[in-house]
C-alpha cells in the first residue's frame, strides 16, 4: 500500500491484522524548512509543515512495531536538494529501506543529485533488479549502517498493442510507459482496472477485466520480457 502517511499511527495496528506487509510513504523533509521547500503553499505555515512530518514518522514508526515492512519514497529534483535527501537518508534508513526517485522533468540533474547523494552516504551497490513486462527499474545500494537504499527509474516500456496507437505515445507525452495494472475505485463505489496512468477511457470494470484483452496482452508481453532481459543478463527470478 502507498501511503501519505497522514493516519497511519490510528489505523495500522488494524491494517496489519488485517494482512498488510508492506507500506510505502513519501516523506519530504526532516524539518518544516525542508519540507516547505518542496511542498504546495498551505505548507507555508510552520506548524502545518512540522504536523505533516510528525504524522509521517508517526506512521512509520507505528508500521514498523506493529511488523509492516516500511519503504521511504523520495524524490530527488536536483542538486539544491542534496542537504534534504542525506538528512532523511539518516533519519529514516535505520529502520526503513529509503527508495530515491529520479524526478522525470529534471532528467540528468535529477540523476546527478543522486548519485551526489550516493557519494555522500557511502552507497555501494549490491543488486540490480528489473520487473518484466513493466517500466520499473531498481539498484539496491547498501550505505553506512548496512542501511537500504534504493535508486528507483522508469524504462521507456511500451504495451505492444494499447501503446501502439496511442496519441501519447512518444518521449514528451508519456514519461512513466507502461508501469503496471492499477486499482481505481469510481465516486459511485465500483472497482475499475486501469494500465494507463494518463488514459482513464482505458479502464475496465474489475468484473469485465478477464472478457477485455487486457489480461492476455499484458501476459504476453511479459513473458516476452521475461525472455529479453535473460537472455541479455543471464538470470531471472
Amino acid at each position: 500500500m502507498t501511503s501519505n502517511g497522514e493516519r497511519g499511527r490510528q489505523v495500522m495496528p488494524a491494517c496489519s491484522a488485517a494482512g498488510l506487509n508492506r507500506v510505502n510513504v513519501s516523506v519530504f523533509g526532516t524539518t518544516a524548512e525542508e519540507l516547505q521547500a518542496v511542498q504546495s503553499e498551505r505548507f507555508t505555515s510552520a506548524g502545518l509543515a512540522e504536523a505533516k512530518i510528525r504524522a509521517a514518522e508517526q506512521t512509520i514508526r507505528a508500521a514498523v512495531s506493529n511488523g509492516v515492512k516500511v519503504s521511504v519514497n523520495i524524490v530527488v529534483p536536483g542538486m539544491a536538494h542534496v542537504d534534504r535527501i542525506v538528512n532523511l537518508v539518516e533519519a529514516y534508513g535505520q529502520f526503513a529501506d529509503v527508495r530515491m526517485l529520479t524526478s522525470i522533468q529534471d532528467g540528468a540533474e535529477s540523476i546527478a543529485a543522486i548519485s551526489e547523494v550516493l557519494a555522500r552516504v557511502g552507497a555501494e551497490p549490491v543488486l540490480r533488479t528489473f520487473t518484466a513486462g513493466t517500466s520499473d527499474e531498481r539498484t539496491l545500494y547498501r550505505a553506512l549502517g548496512s542501511r537500504a537504499v534504493y535508486v528507483k527509474r522508469l524504462l521507456p516500456v511500451r504495451l505492444p498493442d494499447t501503446c501502439a496507437s496511442c496519441r501519447f505515445n512518444n518521449n514528451t507525452d508519456c514519461e512513466e510507459g507502461y508501469y503496471g495494472i492499477r486499482l481505481y475505485l469510481t465516486d459511485q463505489g465500483e472497482y475499475m482496472v486501469g494500465i494507463c496512468i494518463q488514459r482513464m477511457d482505458l479502464c475496465v470494470p474489475v468484473a469485465d477485466l478477464l472478457k477485455s484483452g487486457i489480461v492476455e496482452e499484458v501476459q504476453a508481453f511479459k513473458d516476452s520480457e521475461v525472455q529479453r532481459l535473460t537472455s541479455r543478463y543471464g538470470a531471472a527470478a
